[in-house]
Formats: structure tokens, C-alpha cells, sequence
């Protein structure tokens, strides 16, 4: 490929270290440098099998489609725990024929490759989860994308496989949230240099301008893809967002639990929905719960309803169709739908009038998706994203480091609240 200066050097290091690749290498990229074009191309010289690895869902939905984009031939389904061909109910998530030590790389979440699903060999019903003994495959590589977002304990669980690690991120981003994370504080190879198939990008100059300590009233850069609008527009925007026709394409990103439970009532009572999800309601996990992983967002394809006995149990229909896995139900908790805070303990569950035993014994935990904080959206892209910009000036690292992530969270359209 015609590959800059920059990249050329750092796809030159990489393959230094393929020919014996061992440990960790790490490398930075801030958005528009090309870090996905190069790990494409990188892509064809790395060993059979390759795992890759990401921090959410969402993310190694969107990593598997430009790895398939760019030629890159990958698979989602991992080998079945015990080697047999898998009941047709699990054919969406297990391959048989897959060998130990060959095959299409796997593209998946970091939770899918270590951890194998516990079957009822009668009923075919999912149990729970346990750590795996040894991966599906014998990998050669993992090559972990969206490396800011992993922390210091994840890393350690990963480098315990034994399994050479190339972990690609960018170091501008947020770190993970709620944990250290030092993989992405200085990076081994960096890419910094802006490539020019995004230089014309209003986005990425706008994600630049503000990582680099800009302010909004200096970009000059806006157009009718990259729009500033006033604060007294929030229902405007709100309105026209929920018009759209694929809701899992648009999201707004904000920077408090306050505000993002602001805008997600917003944009229900928008619509005349109160009470339990509707039939097209965008929503997201908020923890992990088997191949549902925290972050992922879904649609309601069923009407939701409360059960009889646990008055806090909603029952809700859900497709996480970026995913690929068809809709299910889920036993959610009620309660927590528009709660700023995610319930974090029994004890929490039982001071808000839940009588569990375990945190399970709760629900499943899921909000409205209209909304994200910045850290939620962390490790996704979307083709129209609002931002709620609340931090302008003075803007300490934190600040910078969230603008420029949310910022980033665009594809093809940003707008920006201020």
C-alpha cells in the first residue's frame, strides 16, 4: 500500500517484531493517522492463527467489518469447550470445524476469548461462565484494538495465555474507567502525523484542535458534517436524531451521568413514551452477561412488560443486530432505567427495596441509549454523533483527554452542543 513516512516506519518496526514476535508491543495512533488502514495491511503478514481482541461489543463489530473491508478474511465463532459439532441452537456462536492451530483469525471481545460458556447438555440452556483452562485455539498473536480502554488487570490476565500481544489504541484517549490503565501512556511505536485521505476530515481537525488544547470559538473548520449549535437547541437536535432511521447509528455523548439521564428522558417524552421501553427504544448494557458485553447497544423488538411476582423485573426483548445476535429476552432490572448511578452491590439493591440474594437475583442491568457519557461510547463509532460539550475552558488533562474522545466517537457526522 502507499503508506506515509510515518507509516511506513512503524509498519517497518512491526515486522521486525512478527519475525519473532514475543511480550508486548504497543502502539499509538491518534485518530486520523491511519492506525486501521495500517493494521490492515499489517493484517496480512501476521501469524495463523491471530486472535483479535476488543474492549467492547461494539468495537469488534466495527473491527471486523474494516478488517473484512480490507481484505482480511476473519471469523466470529470460536471453537466449541469440549471439540464437538455445537447444537443448531449455537451455531451462531460456535464452529467445529475450526482447527486448534489454523485457520481464519477471530475477531471478538476481550471477555469471549477468555472466558467459555457453561452448556446443560440436555436442556441446551447457558448456565453462566467460567474462565477458560486453555483459549478455543492455539493463537500466535493477539492483537488487542482499542488498547487505551484495557486496564492494568486485564493486561496482566491476558499476558498470563503466554501469547505474543500487539495492542493497538490511541494515546490520547481516555483511560479506562474506574481502573489504572498504563498500556496506552507510552506507547512503543507512535503514529502522530495526520494522513492525508483524513486531512480534509472537519472532524478529526476539530478532535485535533481540541487535543491539542484548543477552543471551540477558535475552530474555524465547521460545515454541514461538523456543525456547532447552541445549547437552546437541545430539543431541536433531539428531534431530528430520533428521526433518523437506524437509531444505533446516532447517539449523544455527554459528559455527566446528570446530563445523560437528562437527555434520555428528553427524548422519550419527546415521543410520548413514559414507562417501559418501547418497541425501537434504543438501549445498552451496562455490564457483561455472557456475548452481551457492557457497551453493547440493542433495540426493543418486543413490548417490554414488568413481572407479576418481582415488581422490579422487566422483561424485555432485545436485538443487538451490530452483532449480530438476534433479539432475546432479558431479565433487566426496572430499576435502574434513568438512575445516574449503576447499581454496584447487594446492599444497593436492597436499600432501593429489592430483596436479592445476588447481584443476578437483581436483573440484568441496561439503561435508555439515546445518551452516553463519554466513557461509555469509549471503543465505539457511530456515523452521527452529538456531543454535550460542558468542558471548554480551563481544561485540565481529563477534560481534553474526554472532548477529544467523544469528539472522535464520529464517523461521518458530528455536532456539537456548546
Amino acid at each position: 500500500m502507499d503508506l506515509s513516512p510515518d507509516q511506513r516506519r512503524v509498519h517497518d518496526a512491526v515486522l521486525d517484531w512478527l519475525r519473532n514476535p514475543s511480550g508486548l508491543l504497543t502502539l499509538g495512533g491518534f485518530g486520523g493517522s491511519g492506525k486501521t488502514t495500517l493494521l490492515g495491511e499489517l493484517a496480512k503478514h501476521f501469524p495463523t492463527p491471530t486472535a483479535y481482541i476488543t474492549p467492547t461489543g461494539r468495537a469488534a463489530s466495527v473491527l471486523a467489518r474494516k478488517l473484512t473491508a480490507g481484505g482480511t478474511r476473519i471469523t466470529t465463532l470460536q471453537r466449541p469447550p469440549d471439540g464437538k459439532p455445537p447444537s443448531r441452537k449455537w451455531r451462531h456462536i460456535f464452529d467445529a470445524s475450526l482447527p486448534e492451530s489454523g485457520g481464519p483469525p477471530l475477531c471478538t471481545t476481550f471477555h469471549k476469548l477468555l472466558l467459555r460458556p457453561v452448556i446443560d447438555s440436555k436442556t441446551e440452556e447457558l448456565l453462566g461462565w467460567q474462565n477458560r483452562i486453555e483459549l478455543d485455539r492455539r493463537y500466535k498473536l493477539i492483537c488487542v484494538d482499542e488498547a487505551s480502554m484495557i486496564s492494568d488487570e486485564m493486561l496482566r490476565t491476558l499476558q498470563a495465555r503466554g501469547v505474543p500481544v500487539l495492542a493497538v489504541g490511541d494515546h490520547g484517549q481516555l483511560p479506562p474507567v474506574r481502573a489504572s490503565g498504563s498500556l496506552m501512556q507510552n506507547p512503543m511505536l507512535r503514529l502522530e502525523q495526520i494522513h492525508r485521505q483524513a486531512e480534509g476530515s472537519p472532524i478529526v481537525a476539530l478532535a485535533r484542535h481540541v487535543r491539542e488544547g484548543g477552543r471551540l470559538r477558535d475552530f474555524t473548520g465547521w460545515n454541514e458534517d461538523c456543525r456547532l449549535r447552541q445549547r437552546s437547541e437541545t430539543e431541536t437536535v433531539i428531534r431530528e436524531t430520533i428521526a433518523e432511521p437506524n437509531r444505533l447509528d446516532v447517539t449523544f455523548v455527554a459528559w455527566t451521568n446528570k446530563t445523560r439521564v437528562a437527555i434520555n428522558k428528553m427524548a422519550r417524552a419527546l415521543q410520548g413514551y413514559a414507562g417501559p421501553p418501547v418497541v425501537g427504544e434504543p438501549i445498552v448494557a451496562l455490564h457483561n452477561y455472557g456475548f452481551v458485553c457492557n457497551g453493547m447497544r440493542g433495540l426493543l423488538t418486543q413490548p417490554s412488560f414488568l413481572d407479576e411476582r418481582r415488581n422490579w423485573i422487566l422483561h424485555a426483548h432485545v436485538a443487538f443486530s451490530d452483532d449480530g445476535m438476534a433479539g432475546e429476552w432479558h431479565e433487566a432490572n426496572g430499576h435502574q432505567f434513568n438512575r445516574e448511578k449503576t447499581f454496584a452491590s447487594v446492599d444497593e439493591l436492597r436499600n432501593y427495596g429489592i430483596p436479592a440474594e445476588t447481584m443476578g437475583g437483581g436483573g440484568r442491568l441496561f439503561d435508555w441509549a439515546y445518551c452516553l457519557t463519554g466513557h461509555k461510547a469509549q471503543g465505539s463509532q457511530f456515523d452521527h454523533v452529538v456531543v454535550v460539550y460542558e468542558r471548554d475552558q480551563p481544561m485540565n488533562d481529563e477534560a481534553r483527554r474526554w472532548n477529544y474522545t467523544s469528539l472522535s466517537r464520529a464517523a461521518r457526522r458530528l455536532s456539537v452542543l456548546a
